[in-house]
């Protein structure tokens, strides 16, 4: 890694290298646009270290940058990403692999995939709901309506990432879809809230 230029690519590109690295994409689908002097310095080099925003090396290309899709086969995590929007509110997708087969309105993950959702492991039936903006009243009173009819748990996935446009900030939007969370939950719909940056 020492030996490899460094380039602090744009937010878009780190997301989408962040979801690839989780298996949630088999490739960036965006250009990297790497400048053309680092690209000469990467391909001399045998490769091309990724920075977040702080400067921390977060994973390393290998290769041409300029050369074929980014994939899992040419690009390795260096450390954890830390940088963007809810960072600590944020996780990082369970490879499909690694979720094993689930039935309809079902998930099923290693470990504990929710709070207190019973027995590692096991099947627990989930209304995922995806937020990319304010939510009104009665779809939080719908949704929790629906959970509670069907035995579902909520999962709230509040969507951020670059160029994603919402009339709040993605701080603003955790708030309110919390609130929203609370809500549905004295309605007898328990849940959680979860962040995941998709550009």
């Amino acid at each position: 890694m020492a030996d490899l230029p460094s380039w602090h690519p744009s937010r878009e590109v780190l997301e989408f290298a962040e979801l690839v690295l989780a298996r949630a994409l088999p490739h960036v689908p965006v250009p990297l646009d790497v400048p053309p002097d680092l690209a000469a310095a990467a391909r001399s080099a045998g490769g091309l270290v990724l920075e977040d925003a702080e400067g921390t090396p977060v994973a390393t290309l290998t290769g041409d940058p300029a050369t074929g899709p980014v994939t899992t086969d040419r690009l390795r995590p260096d450390r954890p990403f830390t940088h963007g929007p809810l960072r600590a509110r944020r996780r990082p997708p369970v490879p499909s692999e690694a979720a094993g087969p689930a039935g309809a309105g079902e998930v099923e993950a290693p470990g504990a995939p929710l709070d207190a959702v019973g027995e590692p492991g096991a099947a627990q039936p989930v209304l995922a709901v995806v937020v990319t903006g304010p939510l009104t009243v009665r779809t939080v009173e719908a949704v929790a309506a629906e959970a509670v009819r069907g035995g579902f748990r909520l999962l709230w996935l509040v969507v951020v990432g670059a160029g994603r446009r919402c009339v709040l900030p993605p701080e603003g939007l955790l708030r309110a879809v919390s609130g929203a969370a609370a809500d549905a939950d004295a309605r007898g719909a328990a849940g959680e809230v979860v962040v995941a940056a998709v550009p």
